[in-house]
């Protein structure tokens, strides 16, 4: 594909995903349209609180360069989620946006808001509320750039990644136009209508989804000992292992017998003192739960939307068999409910979060609307 002002062979297109503990970043190379992703650890010195903004100087220039050495980068493009990490979401937006443009010094660096732009790093002073939290919105873009939803695309889209869910309306090609009016402003609105939810395929605590589970006909509490959801989606079968390691912090996704150790402890128990299949229904009780959670999520983000958007949803994500599940439980019929990886294919569709971020910058860079499933040319 040669489109007005192609930047030429050799160039590429990167997408970033920032994140509290990790950055994931996505090379599309803009003249083969093949496509790499990683994803790296962040430093994490906790001594620093909700200020942690000398762990990103130092992380995310080193994973930059790591990831671009010897290729040329003709436009970057970054979604967050690291507002945690700043006493002030917009604060961290702010900064995210100064360090990302720093280390990519020669390029058109960009950051997506909530309703899908994509403004300048220069930019980011200027906007309020608009740019924490839009790591969802790299999936929204794919979306309305396939014809899923129909044209003009109209859905709702749901990425679950390993700590959260965003869910992210499509309304006539606009991402969440409802959210972007909202006078308390679109994060606020988020939070309040089920689009921004704390579950996902991996780090959600045990104890957030159930206070007590059933073990072999007797009731014992959960407890808070860090045993998170990964354990389930390991032993249930939920999420691809591969990517699910390589996604994971600290590489340490856990395999049957660490995920069965795990939510025996959970339950203050321990691996001989309870069957193997008493633990696997634990495991379903609390993957029940997650469901559960999420749907309600669901049922309140989907009554934001216009009668045309309620009808059909995409799901993506590391977590899309988890939302899946949860749009039939919120009364999503099953052909109404298209799998990601139809769209972008596999593993882009588990990516979609930074994947959809590279996709943008690549549009920017060759100044032409591209198709989700991008194929050599």
């Amino acid at each position: 594909m040669t489109a007005p002002g192609s930047p030429g062979d050799g160039a590429c297109a990167l997408g970033v995903d920032v994140g509290n503990a990790k950055v994931k970043l996505c090379v599309i190379d803009l003249a083969s349209f093949a496509t790499t992703w990683t994803s790296r650890g962040l430093p994490y010195d906790g001594r620093r609180g909700a200020d942690r903004r000398r762990d990103f100087e130092v992380g995310l220039p080193a994973a930059i360069a790591e990831v671009v050495a010897g290729r040329r980068i003709a436009a970057a493009v970054a979604v967050t989620s690291n507002g945690y990490a700043y006493a002030a979401y917009d604060d961290g937006a702010r900064h995210t946006a100064a360090v990302l443009a720093g280390a990519l010094p020669e390029v058109d660096v960009r950051i997506m808001t909530i309703d899908g732009r994509a403004i300048p790093a220069a930019e980011v002073e200027r906007e309020r509320g608009t740019v924490p939290f839009t790591n969802g919105v790299g999936a929204a873009h794919l979306a309305r750039r396939g014809d899923a939803l129909g044209a003009p695309a109209s859905g709702l889209v749901i990425d679950t990644g390993g700590d959260t869910s965003q869910l992210n309306p499509v309304v006539d090609g606009e991402i969440d136009p409802v959210a972007a009016a909202d006078p308390a402003g679109p994060l606020d609105h988020r939070l309040r209508h089920g689009k921004f939810v704390w579950i996902g395929s991996q780090s959600t605590p045990l104890e957030a989804l159930a206070d007590e589970v059933d073990v072999g006909g007797r009731r014992y509490p959960v407890i808070p000992r860090g045993v998170t959801f990964d354990s389930v989606a390991s032993l249930l079968g939920l999420i691809p292992e591969a990517e699910a390691a390589k996604l994971t912090l600290f590489g340490l996704h856990p395999g049957r017998e660490l995920a069965l150790r795990a939510i025996a402890e959970a339950v203050n128990l321990d691996r001989t003192m309870v069957a193997d299949a008493a633990l696997l229904a634990v495991a379903r009780q609390l993957h029940d739960r997650a469901v559960g959670r999420l749907a309600e999520a669901v049922r309140r983000a989907r009554a934001t939307l216009p009668p045309r958007a309620q009808a059909r949803a995409i799901v993506f994500g590391l977590g899309a068999r988890l939302a899946a599940a949860a749009l039939r439980r919120a009364g999503y019929v099953e052909d109404a409910i298209v799998d990601g990886a139809d769209v972008v294919g596999p593993e882009r569709a588990v990516i979609a979060s930074v994947y959809g971020a590279a996709h943008r910058a690549a549009e920017l860079a060759l100044g032409a609307r591209l198709p989700a499933r991008l194929a050599a040319p």
